[in-house]
């Protein structure tokens, strides 16, 4: 796949856009006429830029009685305890580092975490910082978001380099965007909030800023996209109307099944409380088209209300039918955790909520080579 950079430089202003030819052979033709406007002649620049890099970071290991082992890592999002006690401008996510085992054959499914790793930056908003809420393989990198500081960042095995900054909304406000999910579709890197209307403390509608998503080229490009309305409807679709709500903080697209993966974090069928805000733990697993017009869901295991999904990936090397999934715990009176599923797309559940180590709230989880 050849991919050709158009750089019209006029006068005064410079226009810049990006052609993709997929020509299966690399042949192209290119008729450009580069017009004369007020005596000067425009300049027209050709360049080649890199395809997009779709190769995984991860290893599997195959065994001879058909397990497979895959690496796979998670990040923490310990809202203000993210805050190093020993540096003040310092911030922290933890990752713990494990590996998957799984036989389809013989019905065994485990994840065993066997390392930790502190990563720390020194960026915060507002006394904030390394919140970090997913984790996504996109063109090469293993990217993070920040929740507060919008920015999102490349995570190195045991650094972090931030790469580009989300403002809230539209893109046209001073607050930064709190990032929630992480998928990709068509080559671009779809990041999402937590889906429902912004409200004050009793519920009361202020903005619709987290019904926004941003869509991210491979340079950086950002593009704003108002999902109001496909997010009404998905709510709809298992009876949920404004005021009552629903939070979301995973989502994933599969090319394979051409559809939207969600895992809500919260399903509330009553008005916003933050008094209650804790107990509206889901157990959902929703289905949407590409076009958010046809619906569907299943129930994944028993519902306890303190638990939500925070992250989940599809299992590699089963075609998008098993999914590996985080759900977080964060009540009042109770310690931070987080529990780790193996469940079908059909809701069959082949491993059960089984807790991590320490108290984290995980909330990213990707596969990924850690150990070297």
């Amino acid at each position: 796949m050849l991919k050709i950079l158009f750089i019209l430089a006029f006068s005064e202003q410079i226009f810049a856009a990006v052609l993709r030819s997929y020509s299966s052979n690399g042949n192209f033709n290119i008729f450009l006429t580069a017009p004369i406007i007020n005596n000067t002649r425009t300049k027209i620049e050709v360049k080649t830029v890199r395809p997009y890099n779709a190769s995984r970071l991860y290893t599997s290991y195959h065994l001879s009685d058909g397990s497979t082992i895959i690496p796979l890592v998670t990040i923490s999002d310990m809202d203000i305890n993210s805050r190093d006690l020993l540096h003040e401008s310092t911030w922290i996510s933890t990752s713990l580092r494990g590996y998957v085992f799984f036989n389809t054959r013989n019905n065994i499914y485990k994840i065993v975490w066997l390392a930790q790793h502190n990563y720390t930056y020194e960026l915060g908003y507002q006394n904030r910082g390394m919140e970090l809420s997913d984790l996504k393989v996109f063109d090469g990198n293993l990217l993070s978001p920040g929740d507060k500081t919008g920015v999102i960042y490349k995570l190195r095995n045991n650094y972090v380099v931030p790469w580009v900054i989300n403002a809230d909304g539209d893109g046209e406000h001073s607050k930064p965007f709190k990032a929630e999910w992480m998928t990709i579709k068509n080559e671009e890197l779809y990041v999402g909030g937590y889906g429902k209307e912004f409200t004050d403390q009793r519920g009361n509608f202020m903005d619709n800023n987290p019904m926004y998503i941003k869509i991210i080229s491979r340079f950086g490009e950002i593009r704003s996209e108002s999902w109001v309305e496909r997010l009404t409807r998905l709510r709809s679709s298992i009876g949920i109307e404004f005021p009552n709500y629903i939070i979301h903080e995973s989502c994933q697209w599969s090319d394979i099944h051409r559809k939207w993966f969600f895992l809500p974090r919260k399903v509330a069928f009553e008005p916003f409380d933050n008094r209650t805000e804790g107990m509206r733990g889901s157990n959902y697993l929703i289905t949407a088209d590409e076009n958010f017009l046809k619906f569907d869901h299943v129930f994944v295991g028993k519902k306890h209300i303190t638990r939500g999904f925070s992250a989940f990936q599809f299992l590699p090397e089963t075609n998008d039918t098993l999914i590996v999934a985080l759900k977080s715990e964060e009540v009042d009176g109770l310690s931070l955790a987080t529990y780790s599923m193996i469940f079908g797309i059909d809701g069959t559940v082949y491993m059960d909520e089984t807790k991590l180590p320490g108290n984290f709230k995980m909330e990213g989880l990707e596969f990924v080579d850690w150990n070297g």
